[in-house]
């Protein structure tokens, strides 16, 4: 059953809390169903979507879409963060110009032979704090509302505090959030896999800390913030706790455990409606 919202409907803006039109705001940016459409020939007219709980695969085009946000904070969130790193994600044609850019950028430190780049050492026109605003918008979407379908979180995940900080981040009233690091796992694999998540939340024991982790991944990017806690001072979480620019990680998704699960989980899926015809 499709529940089609009015053409234009007036309230309170979640973001910026006044009165307006509100766009018909995406959870995730329409852009990135795009590029994994682009990417899904012959079904090049919607993605797959798996459904780990039901066991079934869909073809289908349905976004997770609201009357959420006035058009200026749409336009806040496209031009701080969206715009810029969809645009530097992996594309149909195989271009990926992040990864691109960090192959030919000295590394800030190495780790088990994995380069690793902090943030604030960047080259400006990486725009670092592009991604860290990105993932902020993305987990902010997550906690203030309501997803039907989106099961990985849930509205309140950042909690009220959290919540709100992150709110007035994204208005620019603050300049950076403590007790919040963000990692960008850069997937450096020659062809990446394109796919796309929900957020997921999970409570977990990390440096000896509990902290809450949210992860992220879009077409050969991970993102992964972890959120309250005393992260400690002298690891990598520590140094981006302590600005607004994430750290960018050299990744490699194939051979690894995450990538054997997906596929895993994408081989049991039971294919319906379209992809089950298509058989």
């Amino acid at each position: 059953m499709v529940i089609r919202a009015p053409r234009t409907v007036v309230g309170m803006c979640a973001l910026c809390r006044s009165d307006a039109e509100l766009q018909n705001s995406h959870f995730v940016p329409a852009a990135l169903f795009k590029s994994v459409i682009q990417a899904c020939s012959p079904y090049a007219e919607a993605p797959v979507m798996v459904d780990v709980i039901e066991n079934s695969a869909v073809q289908i085009n349905a976004q997770f879409s609201k009357h959420l946000l006035c058009s200026s904070c749409e336009g806040r969130f496209s031009q701080n963060g969206e715009d810029h790193v969809i645009s530097n994600t992996v594309r149909n044609n195989g271009e990926f110009r992040l990864r691109d850019a960090l192959k030919s950028t000295e590394r800030s430190l190495s780790n088990n032979g994995r380069s690793i780049f902090l943030g604030g050492e960047l080259p400006p026109e990486l725009r670092a704090t592009a991604y860290y605003y990105f993932f902020v918008s993305i987990l902010w979407r997550a906690s203030v509302t309501d997803w039907p379908g989106a099961t990985g979180v849930k509205k309140g995940c950042l909690g009220a505090k959290y919540q709100e900080m992150f709110r007035r981040y994204l208005l620019g009233e603050f300049n950076r959030l403590p007790k919040v690091s963000v990692r960008v796992h850069v997937n450096f694999d020659t062809d990446p896999d394109i796919f796309l998540t929900v957020p997921t939340h999970a409570k977990v024991i990390f440096e000896n800390f509990k902290v809450n982790r949210y992860s992220f991944y879009m077409p050969g990017i991970c993102f992964v913030a972890h959120v309250g806690g005393n992260l400690p001072t002298h690891k990598l979480d520590g140094i981006s706790a302590q600005t607004s620019c994430p750290i960018f990680i050299e990744s490699h998704l194939k051979g690894t455990e995450l990538r054997r699960r997906l596929a895993e989980d994408v081989a049991r899926a039971i294919p319906k409606g379209k992809l089950a015809r298509a058989d």
